[in-house]
């Protein structure tokens, strides 16, 4: 009988950075909390995936250095880097120009890994776009995220549901201006 082993190892895309408040968090839990892990378990290919401030992506190994970041470096690394593009097309592929007479490199993705906080990320804006992708993902969905995130509304519903709650007061900043 002949047998053929095949690289099975999954593609985890994790992708952090993004242009919320929490962004260096974010780069942070990325890469020690999640990228060096999982690339030590040696079952997976990890592809960081990195959104820039002004929400550009990009996709390189060298993402997975906190030095790059720590140092300053990424703005440096941002100016001479064309950011990646992300195909979804019944899944995610990201796509990058690889410097070599204008050829592309390219990467199937199996599964994603949020490691996005904050708005655009733990808010479920990202859960949204990876669901309409059809790729699966790490974490919560898109509700459970958008209520989350909303912490009245997230009271409110506990309150509905006879939850105890510490006693709370909600306003918005208009309201607030006004005292």
């Amino acid at each position: 009988a002949l047998i053929v082993y095949t690289n099975c190892m999954e593609t985890v895309a994790v992708i952090f950075g993004g242009r919320s408040a929490e962004h260096d968090v974010s780069i942070v839990t990325a890469i020690s909390s999640i990228i060096k892990p999982l690339e030590l378990t040696r079952k997976y290919k990890v592809e960081a995936v990195y959104i820039a401030k002004d929400g550009a992506w990009y996709w390189d190994d060298k993402l997975k250095d906190i030095e790059l970041f720590t140092s300053g470096g990424i703005q440096d690394y941002l100016h001479r880097t064309q950011p990646a593009s992300v195909q979804m097309d019944g899944g995610m592929t990201l796509v990058k120009a690889s410097g070599i007479a204008g050829r592309k490199q390219s990467r199937k993705i199996d599964i994603v890994f949020p490691a996005m906080h904050g708005t655009y990320g733990e808010d479920g804006a990202l859960m949204g776009l990876l669901d309409m992708s059809g790729i699966p993902y790490v974490g919560c969905g898109v509700s459970a995220a958008a209520v989350a995130m909303d912490k009245v509304l997230s009271k409110q519903l506990a309150v509905a549901n006879n939850i105890p709650v510490s006693k709370f007061l909600n306003f918005n900043k208009a309201e607030l201006e006004r005292q």
